[in-house]
């Protein structure tokens, strides 16, 4: 969880107490290793803050971090315990469309606190750009644009729209141009509505004896999806 900064992994106990291991960690050990690293859910039963046992790096179970305990108005309380500035801290956040799709979130130089008339710990947006591919697609989806050439909704900056998403009444959806945010409802009737016209069209070429290849029929069904 590191932008720039960066810092070798902690010492395990046992290689403190040998010169030799601590030589071969400082000349070897990488310098570029997250400060931890965050599971949606821990998959034992051991204390929420942990260690991995293969690198060292502390292992923190999502429901147990904030933003707030991330970057502070006092950069020496951070997360890094004021080793690295606000600015040279951020999050590496992971999502698997099949492939891993990493966004990177970092906060600028200066002060980035301010307060609001309004209490509340709904985000508030200022500017956005970019959205991921389109999720299963099998391969390149005809049109559709770089990621970072992508727009995104304007709900995107209205704060209740992410309040309705931790609530599962609103979703977001990357499309070939854009990250579309829609309610849920909106979603499944898409989702039914392209199933029908599927299945309608499947019907017509059976009726017609249509020649078409099985992968030819992915294909057409694969652009009708842009996301959904």
């Amino acid at each position: 969880m590191i932008k720039s900064c960066g810092r070798k992994r902690p010492l395990r106990d046992y290689e403190l107490q040998n010169e030799h291991m601590i030589e071969i960690w400082e000349r070897f050990e990488k310098a570029d290793q997250p400060i931890m690293k965050v599971e949606p859910k821990r998959r034992n039963r051991s204390p929420s803050y942990d260690f991995d046992d293969l690198d060292g790096i502390e292992m923190v179970e999502e429901k147990e971090l904030s933003l707030a305990s991330i970057w502070t108005p006092d950069e020496r309380n951070n997360v890094s315990e004021g080793e690295c500035s606000n600015a040279q801290v951020g999050i590496i956040y992971t999502y698997d469309f099949g492939g891993e799709w990493n966004v990177h979130i970092t906060c600028e130089e200066g002060n980035i606190f301010y307060t609001t008339d309004v209490e509340g710990n709904l985000p508030i947006f200022k500017e956005a750009q970019g959205a991921p591919p389109i999720e299963h697609a099998s391969g390149h989806v005809p049109g559709e644009l770089e990621g970072n050439e992508k727009t995104v909704s304007p709900h995107l900056f209205d704060p209740s729209y992410f309040q309705a998403y931790c609530k599962g009444t609103v979703t977001s959806c990357a499309r070939k141009t854009e990250l579309e945010i829609i309610t849920s409802a909106e979603a499944e009737e898409r989702c039914k509505e392209r199933e029908r016209k599927a299945r309608e069209a499947r019907a017509k070429r059976d009726q017609e004896g249509d020649g078409v290849e099985e992968g030819d029929e992915e294909d057409e069904d694969e652009d009708e999806d842009e996301g959904y």
